[in-house]
Protein backbone atom coordinates (compact mmCIF):
# COMPACT_ATOMS: atom_id res chain seq x y z
CA UNK A 1 0.00 0.00 0.00
CA UNK A 2 1.46 3.25 -0.98
CA UNK A 3 0.42 6.79 0.14
CA UNK A 4 0.70 10.09 -0.98
CA UNK A 5 -0.05 13.86 -0.65
CA UNK A 6 -1.71 15.83 -3.34
CA UNK A 7 -1.66 19.37 -2.14
CA UNK A 8 -2.55 23.07 -2.91
CA UNK A 9 -2.45 26.53 -1.56
CA UNK A 10 -6.19 25.89 -0.57
CA UNK A 11 -7.00 22.24 -0.62
CA UNK A 12 -5.63 18.75 -1.16
CA UNK A 13 -5.79 15.28 0.03
CA UNK A 14 -3.90 11.95 0.71
CA UNK A 15 -4.70 9.15 -1.42
CA UNK A 16 -3.54 5.56 -0.51
CA UNK A 17 -3.68 3.15 -3.61
CA UNK A 18 -2.56 -0.62 -3.98
CA UNK A 19 -1.72 -2.27 -7.50
CA UNK A 20 -2.78 1.23 -9.27
CA UNK A 21 -5.83 0.70 -7.50
CA UNK A 22 -7.29 3.70 -5.17
CA UNK A 23 -7.64 1.76 -2.19
CA UNK A 24 -9.20 5.08 -0.06
CA UNK A 25 -8.63 9.18 0.22
CA UNK A 26 -8.72 11.47 2.75
CA UNK A 27 -9.95 15.05 1.84
CA UNK A 28 -8.47 18.26 3.59
CA UNK A 29 -8.77 22.14 3.05
CA UNK A 30 -6.72 24.73 4.67
CA UNK A 31 -8.03 27.21 6.83
CA UNK A 32 -4.73 29.23 6.90
CA UNK A 33 -1.25 28.27 6.47
CA UNK A 34 -0.96 26.38 10.07
CA UNK A 35 -4.31 24.83 10.31
CA UNK A 36 -5.81 21.99 8.01
CA UNK A 37 -9.33 20.68 7.94
CA UNK A 38 -9.52 16.99 7.14
CA UNK A 39 -13.00 16.98 5.84
CA UNK A 40 -13.52 13.61 4.66
CA UNK A 41 -12.01 9.84 4.41
CA UNK A 42 -13.24 7.36 2.29
CA UNK A 43 -12.10 4.17 1.79
CA UNK A 44 -13.13 1.91 -1.57
CA UNK A 45 -15.35 -1.08 -0.32
CA UNK A 46 -12.96 -3.48 -2.24
CA UNK A 47 -10.20 -2.69 0.96
CA UNK A 48 -12.52 -2.44 3.66
CA UNK A 49 -11.23 -4.08 7.24
CA UNK A 50 -7.45 -3.86 5.96
CA UNK A 51 -6.39 -0.31 7.96
CA UNK A 52 -6.25 1.78 4.63
CA UNK A 53 -8.29 4.64 6.71
CA UNK A 54 -6.07 4.78 9.65
CA UNK A 55 -3.07 4.58 7.60
CA UNK A 56 -4.75 7.88 5.56
CA UNK A 57 -5.11 9.02 9.22
CA UNK A 58 -1.47 8.44 10.31
CA UNK A 59 -0.07 9.67 7.01
CA UNK A 60 -1.98 13.23 7.07
CA UNK A 61 -0.48 13.14 11.00
CA UNK A 62 2.87 12.74 10.71
CA UNK A 63 3.02 15.32 7.76
CA UNK A 64 1.38 17.97 10.07
CA UNK A 65 3.82 16.67 12.77
CA UNK A 66 6.76 17.19 10.63
CA UNK A 67 5.44 20.55 9.65
CA UNK A 68 4.25 22.32 12.56
CA UNK A 69 0.65 22.42 11.49
CA UNK A 70 -2.34 21.78 13.49
CA UNK A 71 -5.49 19.94 12.86
CA UNK A 72 -9.33 20.40 12.38
CA UNK A 73 -11.41 16.97 12.00
CA UNK A 74 -14.55 17.65 10.68
CA UNK A 75 -14.36 14.17 9.61
CA UNK A 76 -15.45 11.80 12.86
CA UNK A 77 -13.71 9.02 11.67
CA UNK A 78 -10.27 10.61 11.91
CA UNK A 79 -11.16 13.08 14.77
CA UNK A 80 -11.73 9.82 16.48
CA UNK A 81 -8.57 7.85 15.22
CA UNK A 82 -6.31 11.19 16.45
CA UNK A 83 -8.02 11.23 19.37
CA UNK A 84 -7.00 7.39 20.28
CA UNK A 85 -3.42 8.02 19.30
CA UNK A 86 -1.15 9.83 22.30
CA UNK A 87 1.48 10.96 19.98
CA UNK A 88 -1.25 13.07 17.77
CA UNK A 89 -3.60 14.40 19.83
CA UNK A 90 -1.18 16.93 20.92
CA UNK A 91 -2.29 18.10 16.90
CA UNK A 92 -5.97 18.67 17.79
CA UNK A 93 -7.26 21.94 17.46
Amino acid sequence: MKVEQVNTNFSGYFVATEDDNEAGKLIYKWDDPTTMVILSTAVNSAFKGRGVGKDLVVATAEYAKENGIKIIAQCPYAKGQLEKMPEYSELLK
